[in-house]
Parts: structure tokens; C-alpha cells; sequence
């Protein structure tokens, strides 16, 4: 989740550990997307927020995660370029 975005650093917080990893290891290629999108290419600053968990829930996860690729272009982009995937 994008948290703010001033002065040439974008924060993003994401749910955990994992998460903060997954974005350091692509950041590079993470940046030059942005520098695409924006025109620049930002610092990433990238921090835990346990508040971003979602409640266990009955709802497939597999369209939940669907339904966010269709709805949020810059997701269904960074699941095309970086192959995320669910896993059961």
C-alpha cells in the first residue's frame, strides 16, 4: 500500500516481513517502473503495518486477488511484470 509520497521517496507499507523483502530484492526493477510512471525514480521506503492483515474471511482468495488485478492497474502490472501468484 502506498503510504505517501514526498520529496522523491515513496512509503510503502505492506502486511509483513515477507513483504518488506520481496520489494527489496526488485526494487531496482521496481524503480525503473516507476521512473516510467513518474518520471523520476523514487527511494522506496518500505515498513511493516500488522494493521494491513486482513481478517480471515470465507471469500475465495484466489478471485479476491483477481478482482484487485482488474480493479487496480498498477497491480495487475506488477503481478505481470514480477509473476506473483497465489499458492495454496
Amino acid at each position: 500500500m502506498i503510504h505517501q509520497y514526498q520529496d522523491d521517496v515513496l512509503e510503502l507499507r505492506v502486511e509483513s516481513e515477507f513483504g518488506v523483502k520481496m520489494l527489496n530484492e526488485h526494487e531496482a526493477s521496481l524503480r525503473d517502473w516507476l521512473k516510467e510512471q513518474l518520471g523520476r525514480k523514487p527511494k522506496l521506503h518500505v515498513t511493516v503495518d500488522p494493521s494491513l492483515v486482513a481478517p480471515a474471511s470465507s471469500r475465495d482468495p484466489f478471485e479476491a486477488f483477481k478482482e484487485i488485478q482488474q480493479k487496480d492497474p498498477v497491480v495487475a502490472e506488477l503481478v505481470k511484470r514480477f509473476g506473483a501468484e497465489l499458492k495454496q
